[in-house]
């Protein structure tokens, strides 16, 4: 017995320190975005995340079901959103799991929303970026992932990047909230196609294309290890020296450390050795998760919860909607037709740095209002527990 309890003291002193970690962390963003919302013009703040695929599979109905409808025939959606602190703004990206959900997908939707920021702005942006990511070593924390912040800096569409991770296993409060607002609203209204879909989402784009960027990096970065250990990267330029250097930390409560290496090398001029033209795009493939043979039975099914029974506009979306699909599986001119008309490679078309004076970059203190927010919300998790 007495070595039970020593066992769970021991339990609940790592839990204890755990939970202290995980909301300093959560202080450090806070205070981050806090920057954004008082300076916009001076960094700007993203969080990006995806939401929980289940609760946008479709058709989706409100209060009625059917024997024959089951969840594993529906066709998944997956939602990515940004926040924007700064802008006050909430993007969300739509994609039918066509592509894989890997680096493209976020460095993609990072491109996407860098220019309507850009746009919203004047076309310019802030020199500073903070981006925050879920901790998935497959999405976010990569090799890729870091390399492209790196290249940000090198083409000068920022002097400085900050890439952070919260603590495995914890999520932010700020965009699961945002997702939340989308599953209240799916509650009561259904979607019982994709349009009906969009019309719920907000600021929602559906995507269609994506260039393949891991690959056209590939070549070119350098082979590094053990890059998921640290929460935060830093990535800033050496105006006197022109390189880009790169600080790492494990948490928010140690110093930067700079790195002897970067991502990418450079040639016997002193110059950065960057990826040139455009990346190829990747090839959409609904066979992965959607099975139009299976699909066109299920219409059936459907049909006798769709609302409109007299025009029956949801059976004929779906029908066309299926050979649409089929169209891009069996079509391979079809299917480069219709990515490559909307296709646009944004990166070069970002605008550049002007020729700002430097900001305070250092960590900055973390207000009282913020301390006092987690604590909040560390009180709420307590009782939840």
């Amino acid at each position: 017995m007495e070595h039970d309890h020593v066992k769970r003291a021991k339990l609940m002193k790592l839990r204890a320190e755990h939970n202290d970690g995980q909301m300093a962390e959560r202080k450090y963003y806070y205070s981050k975005r806090k920057q954004a919302v008082d300076s916009s013009s001076e960094y700007l703040s993203l969080i990006v995340d995806g939401m929980d695929q289940a609760k946008t599979a479709l058709p989706h109905f409100v209060g009625r079901t059917a024997k024959a409808v089951t969840s594993a025939d529906k066709v998944s959606s997956h939602i990515t959103g940004v926040i924007a602190h700064g802008q006050n703004r909430f993007k969300t990206f739509l994609d039918l799991c066509q592509y894989p959900h890997d680096s493209n997908l976020t460095l993609n939707i990072l491109l996407f929303v860098l220019k309507e920021i850009s746009r919203m702005m004047d076309n310019k942006l802030p020199p500073i970026l903070y981006l925050q990511a879920d901790n998935c070593w497959r999405e976010n924390k990569n090799k890729y992932i870091i390399s492209f912040c790196e290249l940000l800096v090198h083409l000068q569409i920022f002097r400085e990047v900050h890439l952070s991770f919260l603590v495995v296993g914890h999520t932010h409060k700020d965009i699961d909230a945002a997702f939340s607002k989308i599953s209240e609203k799916l509650r009561t209204k259904d979607a019982e196609t994709l349009p009906t879909l969009l019309k719920i989402i907000p600021d929602v784009s559906e995507i269609k294309f994506l260039y393949n960027i891991r690959d056209w990096l590939i070549p070119v970065i350098n082979n590094f290890k053990q890059h998921t250990d640290p929460l935060h990267y830093r990535f800033k330029r050496d105006t006197q020296a022109d390189v880009v250097n790169i600080y790492q930390k494990k948490t928010q409560d140690k110093p930067w450390v700079k790195l002897t290496f970067g991502a990418f090398s450079y040639d016997n001029k002193g110059k950065p050795i960057l990826p040139k033209g455009v990346p190829q795009l990747v090839q959409p493939s609904f066979e992965r998760k959607i099975n139009t043979k299976r699909l066109n039975s299920c219409i059936s099914s459907w049909n006798c919860l769709f609302r409109d029974q007299i025009q029956q506009t949801s059976k004929i979306w779906w029908t066309n909607f299926v050979k649409y699909l089929e169209k891009m599986e069996t079509s391979a001119l079809f299917r480069s037709k219709e990515i490559s008309e909307t296709a646009n490679w944004i990166l070069p078309k970002l605008p550049k740095l002007n020729r700002y004076e430097e900001p305070n970059t250092s960590d900055q203190q973390i207000p009282n209002e913020l301390i006092q927010m987690v604590q909040d919300e560390r009180r709420q998790n307590e009782v939840l527990s």
